[in-house]
């Protein structure tokens, strides 16, 4: 299943990209959508940043997928590559458990459609191989991270404005 989002931020790409890869704005995103990250590896160069993190939801998975799959909640690693210059993220998504059977993977662009205005574009497509639930499972997947981005940017919206605050 296909998944494309996108919203208007009121700042210069650079600013928004630097902002989304600071670590303390990072932990208020994992807080606010009720997650935990254990960064697995890190390396970076003038070009590149390649990260490897593991998340685990707060969330309980519904009972008839937690039964399926064996646990009551979901940890999945994230692979992100991003690309310094070019204001892009690629992401895959490997569930702890199923990770045979359920993909996911996209990007993450920032572009700059004004002096001071930038869309973030977050486009991905998930994958549940699973007899009788997989469609399902996309469908919650993709919701759950449309849900998520939706947070994510009004958040990011009350972020951008700090500096302004305090002045």
């Amino acid at each position: 299943m296909k998944m494309h989002i996108r919203h208007r931020f009121d700042c210069s790409a650079q600013r928004l990209w630097d902002l989304v890869l600071d670590a303390d704005y990072q932990d208020a995103v994992d807080k606010q959508s009720g997650l935990s990250r254990e960064l697995l590896s890190e390396r970076k160069t003038a070009r590149e940043l390649t990260r490897k993190i593991r998340f685990t939801p707060d969330k309980m998975l519904p009972p008839a997928m937690a039964r399926a799959v064996g646990r009551d909640k979901m940890t999945y690693v994230q692979e992100q590559r991003w690309k310094l210059n070019e204001l892009k993220m690629f992401w895959t998504v490997v569930p702890d458990v199923m990770g045979d059977r359920v993909r996911s993977k996209g990007d993450f662009l920032l572009r700059a459609v004004g002096p001071e205005q930038v869309e973030r574009i977050v486009s991905g497509e998930i994958t549940a191989s699973i007899p009788l639930m997989g469609s399902r499972v996309e469908k919650l997947v993709v919701a759950d991270i449309e849900k998520g981005y939706e947070r994510t940017a009004e958040l990011t919206r009350e972020w951008l404005l700090k500096p302004f605050l305090k002045a």
